[in-house]
């Protein structure tokens, strides 16, 4: 291995993306037990690599050299081989501090909370040394000498302006509950602003909350590519010729769920299909997988088992591809009834609303919700204002695919453009 990254259950990691295609070299994820690291220290086969979670504490041992940063921060995610020597740096703190000054958060005079205190956590630590903060607390499963339990300062929750999730709480990977939080943010009434150095899923839990409360939020995506890009100059010594932000847009694109929601015959697996040829994601028809566990037909299922069943396999269907990446998923009208389902579909997903003329949708008895008008008027009358409650998008389809395609590839640009909720930069 030439370059890459070191880490334990990292294979969501999106690093292998960021420095193939946008860097230009080959870049490798490995796997590596806390059992072997100390093996892949002795034959150093790499010329240069990124550590992740949970080695940036522990590489220190091996490493010959240790920048400033790094140094400080005791802790390195980044490892340079110069003839037999191992030098160790810290891009993690340029991520952190290209987060905070591109969204205009600014700590000063603000009370901070952080959750965890590994390596992560101490890169946190380092770059808010740089602003006056009112105080910052640090809060972990374990008590420390230098962090607290939650509950031990459960009085100073409602003085607390930005929360900081450090910790892998909420990471979607098989060590972790992925709909986890570290706090429910109900306790926090002068909360300011979130952010989550996890990126998998786009929203967390943690993050989802700060949404539902209208709380501005960020995640680590944009910390991640700043470090990449930092780590790729100390790679090859050549400048980058793509920008942080243009990076981080293209990534957020090319891994967010596009979630189609409407009526029943609006058009939701046609847009799916079209998409999915133009953008080059996997489709994903959730009506059509139901078929395809059961092996009977939707009208068949509501018949024999009745809707409540039906509903059942839908959440379980849903379950699955919530998780994933890169997907056009396309959903049968009643989704937006089950509100897990919604939260599910949000942690990775952009919801497109297809409006259609009523009189245009069709009826049939092969659709057991929608076999008349009357059936039609009363599924819209209910379930329309959930569909531009969730909608990110919304795009008409009364006069034909080609300019639904076109519309709804139109607004997705504008929206990409604006989804940080710090909506403060020009881009």
């Amino acid at each position: 291995m030439k370059y890459g990254l070191i880490g334990k259950n990292i294979n969501y990691s999106f690093s292998k993306k960021i420095h193939t295609e946008f860097f230009g070299y080959p870049y490798s994820l490995l796997n590596i037990s806390e059992n072997e690291l100390q093996q892949f220290f002795v034959f150093k086969n790499f010329s240069a690599i990124n550590v992740t979670t949970p080695y940036k504490e522990a590489v220190l041992q091996y490493v010959d050299e240790i920048d400033f940063q790094a140094k400080k921060i005791q802790a390195v995610n980044t490892i340079i081989k110069k003839g037999k020597k191992l030098i160790g740096y810290n891009t993690d703190y340029d991520g952190f501090l290209y987060t905070l000054m591109h969204h205009n958060i600014n700590p000063t005079n603000k009370n901070i909370l952080v959750f965890g205190y590994g390596g992560a956590a101490k890169t946190v630590k380092a770059v808010l040394e740089k602003y006056c903060c009112q105080s910052v607390i640090f809060v972990s499963k374990h008590k420390r000498k230098e962090t607290f339990l939650l509950h031990e300062i459960s009085k100073q929750l409602s003085r607390i302006h930005i929360i900081i999730n450090a910790s892998n709480v909420g990471v979607n990977n098989s060590e972790n509950n992925w709909r986890s939080s570290p706090c429910e943010l109900v306790d926090f009434p002068n909360l300011e602003g979130v952010i989550d150095l996890n990126y998998t899923p786009l929203h967390s839990e943690l993050l989802l909350q700060a949404k539902r409360r209208n709380i501005p939020y960020v995640n680590g995506l944009e910390m991640l590519v700043e470090q990449a890009s930092k780590s790729a100059f100390l790679f090859t010594q050549k400048k980058n010729v793509y920008s942080t932000h243009q990076i981080y847009l293209t990534l957020l694109f090319q891994q967010s769920n596009l979630v189609i929601i409407g009526l029943p015959g609006a058009g939701k697996s046609t847009l799916a299909q079209e998409l999915s040829k133009i953008l080059a994601h996997n489709k994903i028809d959730i009506d059509e997988e139901i078929e395809e566990k059961t092996k009977l037909p939707i009208a068949t299922i509501f018949q024999r088992y009745g809707e409540r069943e039906f509903r059942k396999l839908e959440h379980e269907i849903v379950k699955e591809v919530a998780r994933k990446n890169s997907q056009i998923i396309s959903c049968g009208g009643g989704v937006v009834e089950n509100l897990e389902n919604m939260d599910l579909l949000s942690h990775n997903g952009i919801f497109i609303y297809i409006e259609r003329n009523i009189e245009q949708l069709p009826c049939s008895y092969n659709r057991p919700l929608s076999k008349t008008k009357k059936h039609l008027y009363e599924l819209a009358k209910r379930r329309i204002p959930l569909y531009k409650q969730y909608a990110d998008i919304t795009v008409t389809n009364n006069k034909g695919k080609e300019q639904l395609v076109n519309f709804c590839l139109e607004e997705l640009y504008k929206f990409i453009k604006v989804y940080n909720t710090y909506k403060k930069v020009d881009i």
